[in-house]
């Protein structure tokens, strides 16, 4: 299951499906009492980014609706199905059932309904639409639906036709992570194939987010997290630019493109963790550190500043919970010999080591009380996906995950992402060709100094 940037591609033609909440649903919403617990962080910046562009009048032009979701195929199905299907996924979700709303007062209020209170029905977009009038529909009903402020701020859309259904979701970014999409496409799968299969009971992303508000309050943990954070900035109290191989300055607005480069196959990925297991390296750990050797290796120098995702799945009950539970860390990494593996995975895990405190300041918290500008530049992330259950179904299914669109931006993201198929570099990074460019030469890289290491150890030696 591998990511991909949506496109009129990936939108069949055929008969255009949206599922909503029907009225009484939206009466009971309405109707339901405010819950008190607050938004995460993250997703706080993203309501009042959300908000600060509603009220501006040039505001919304050109702006993106940075989604995420999933498309997979359910065979012929039926609407029925599809709708029991949707309806008990959102019944094992409850960020999915909660919304943010205007109260009274002008505050915002979430209001959240209880499991079994949400019922769907179809609404056709289009009837025997040709692939490109299915594509502009589902492309905006996606954006406009999976907007913070709306309720849902998610869409499902089904396509059918001779070859089958298509199911496509999307999600606001502040409620639903990377991991989520693996998750998601799994447990609907599996629901679909074994209606009458258990769920295992979820914790909810609600509560999480609450718990992370509610654990806030001054003291030393949080002056050493915010001296890490401080400790990251330049000159000019921001977060460094991108490596000077991408030719991509601090303040460049670029339009982003997203890649998605096979690295390893299976067999060579296990080869590649045995040998990190025979080391006594964080797996983890390890594969961020072979792509840090080909970007130092590729630019030239011996130190790399980014930031690095934390995934704050910290307890079994969040294994297969959908929400936001990804944060990210400042780290510096530094290095003298940049190319050879075992000193780069040193330096990796104490840079790492060192960026700790930052975890209990998240980065919005970090920016205000530093007046500082922390919009990231490189973000290094590493998806383990062959640890979700049901991911045996992926490929019959033809899943994928999708991103939606993105702002013009210097930014850019990077994922190790290992999945059955293998290991992938898959990158959305500023559409310049000196920038291409750089991310082939860094995949490039980076393939030849894993398949190195990987090719040292024997099939029979693997235990991966």
């Amino acid at each position: 299951m591998r990511i991909h940037q949506f496109c009129p591609d990936d939108v069949p033609p055929g008969r255009v499906v949206a599922w909503h909440p029907d009225s009484a649903t939206i009466r009971r919403l309405r109707e339901a009492a405010v819950d008190p617990r607050r938004p995460s962080h993250d997703q706080l910046a993203r309501l009042r980014e959300a908000d600060t562009a509603a009220l501006d009048s040039t505001g919304g032009a050109g702006r993106g609706t940075p989604w995420l979701g999933f498309r997979c195929t359910l065979g012929r199905a039926e609407p029925q199905r599809v709708r029991r299907v949707l309806e008990r996924y959102l019944d094992q979700h409850e960020g999915l059932r909660s919304g943010f709303f205007r109260g009274r007062d002008g505050a915002m209020e979430r209001r959240t309904l209880p499991e079994g209170h949400v019922d769907l029905v179809p609404h056709v977009l289009a009837e025997r639409a040709d692939a490109t009038t299915a594509a502009d529909v589902v492309t905006e009903h996606l954006a406009h639906w999976t907007a913070p402020l709306r309720w849902p701020s998610h869409a499902f859309v089904t396509i059918e036709n001779l070859h089958g259904t298509t199911l496509i979701a999307a999600f606001d970014h502040g409620v639903f992570d990377g991991y989520s999409a693996y998750l998601s496409a799994a447990e609907i799968l599996r629901s679909y194939a074994e209606p009458e299969s258990l769920l295992e009971s979820v914790a909810s992303a609600v509560d999480v987010a609450e718990h992370e508000r509610a654990s806030e309050r001054e003291g030393e943990a949080v002056s050493a997290g915010l001296d890490t954070w401080s400790q990251a900035l330049d000159e000019n109290r921001c977060l460094p630019a991108l490596p000077v191989g991408s030719r991509v300055a601090r303040d460049d607005r670029h339009p982003h493109r997203l890649v998605s480069i096979p690295i390893a196959t299976a067999e060579q990925t296990s080869r590649f963790v045995a040998h990190l297991r025979a080391l006594d390296a964080s797996i983890g750990l390890g594969f961020i550190a072979s792509l840090v050797a080909a970007i130092l290796a590729t630019g030239g120098g011996t130190r790399l500043d980014a930031l690095m995702s934390v995934h704050n799945r910290d307890r079994p009950q969040l294994d297969t919970a959908v929400g936001w539970f990804a944060g990210v860390v400042p780290v510096s990494i530094q290095t003298d010999r940049s190319t050879y593996l075992l000193d780069v995975i040193d330096a990796t895990q104490q840079a790492w080591d060192r960026a700790q405190p930052a975890t209990r300041v998240p980065r919005h918290v970090a920016a205000r009380e530093l007046a500082a500008d922390l919009r990231p530049a490189l973000v290094l992330s590493y998806i383990h996906g062959r640890r979700c259950a049901g991911w045996e179904r992926w490929a019959e299914s033809d899943a994928t995950v999708l991103f939606g669109p993105v702002d013009d931006s210097a930014e850019m993201h990077v994922w190790v992402s290992v999945v059955p198929g293998g290991t992938y570099l898959e990158v959305r990074y500023p559409d310049t060709p000196s920038c291409h460019r750089w991310v082939e030469q860094v995949a490039d890289t980076m393939r030849s100094g894993l398949l190195d290491t990987a090719n040292t150890f024997l099939p029979q030696s693997q235990g991966a």
